[in-house]
């Protein structure tokens, strides 16, 4: 079996990707597959919510279902979605079942419909993404999910997307026939990054890596600071055109590092009553008492127009994100 559809984006350009995916699960994913299972009614819905944390069920809570939406003069609805659809490829990109001994790759999609557009049979594959900053519907695991859609269904092609959870937003891509030869590319892509293995390879892809946390190529390098953080300790900045990238890249790297410490430090911390100083103190888990909050929607829906005076919405700001470089 090769790499699974949701690390091909990676492992298109790391070898070791699929690998270390294997064995990282982190909260992110079982934050994501108690939602999933919970919209999509899925019978362990209730065992996922129940085994996150409480701060992590809040933030799931504020997640989004799909809404309707018409794309193409076609509408769709969630509720007559299929979903988790557990689906396979072959290693000529052809559907194939997932059981099957000549399956490459397999991927569960979250949500799909078939629609007739034009007199052919179109497959419609969104997937739920926490954010449309950090999404795309051009990416590899969207075009596994439309080639063995599209394949298990006998469709002619099919129209990518993705439903941000957080922003509640569709963004849709652009249509792909599976048989044509402007799709060769992709299929050559597609083939390359399911078996894709070797040496792992750094840059801006590990940010959607969820396997970064457990790869020493990527984190070992963060524990020793004097080689890259350097030009930092200079006059000015030490920054420059020759090393902005590669500062950039470690010090992302050492955010990951932490925050996988962090997470061990507190899960130890609870586990032992805390860490003493040898002073009389210790460092532990102290609850605080919760913030007061409010749901825009729900006070729209009570109050109508007037619930405007009470709502307010805070000024624009930047955000660092990795997006594609205009030309």
């Amino acid at each position: 079996m090769g790499n699974r559809a949701s690390i091909l984006d990676v492992a298109e350009l790391c070898g070791q990707a699929g690998v270390r995916a294997r064995n990282a699960a982190g909260r992110a994913a079982a934050m994501s597959s108690a939602f999933h299972s919970l919209a999509a009614g899925g019978p362990d819905a209730n065992r996922l919510f129940l085994s996150l944390t409480a701060e992590e069920q809040a933030t799931i809570s504020t997640w989004k279902l799909p809404t309707p939406v018409t794309v193409g003069g076609i509408e769709l609805r969630y509720e007559d979605a299929e979903k988790e659809v557990h689906l396979g490829l072959d290693a000529e990109c052809h559907y194939i079942d997932p059981s099957d001994a000549r399956c490459v790759s397999t991927g569960h999609m979250d949500m799909g419909w078939i629609r007739q557009v034009d007199g052919r049979s179109v497959a419609f594959v969104p997937d739920m993404k926490k954010s449309i900053y950090t999404s795309s519907p051009e990416s590899l695991q969207l075009a596994f999910y439309g080639f063995a859609y599209a394949g298990k269904n006998k469709c002619a092609g099919y129209i990518p997307g993705i439903w941000a959870l957080e922003e509640g937003q569709w963004i849709w891509g652009s249509y792909t026939d599976i048989e044509d030869f402007c799709s060769i590319n992709l299929v050559e892509r597609l083939t390359h990054a399911m078996v894709h293995t070797g040496p792992a390879s750094t840059g801006s892809h590990c940010r959607q890596c969820y396997a970064r946390q457990h790869c020493p190529e990527h984190c070992l390098p963060a524990v020793d600071p004097h080689s890259w953080i350097a030009p930092l300790m200079e006059g000015g900045t030490g920054l420059n055109k020759d090393n902005a990238l590669e500062i950039l890249l470690k010090y992302q790297a050492v955010s990951d590092v932490m925050e996988s410490v962090e997470k061990a430090l507190k899960a130890y911390a609870q586990d032992t009553g805390g860490i003493p100083d040898g002073n009389g103190k210790k460092w532990q888990a102290v609850m605080m008492s919760g913030k007061e909050s409010c749901s825009a929607k729900r006070l729209r829906e009570m109050l109508g127009k007037d619930a405007e005076k009470y709502i307010t919405k805070g000024p624009d700001y930047p955000r660092h994100i990795w997006v594609k470089d205009k030309p």
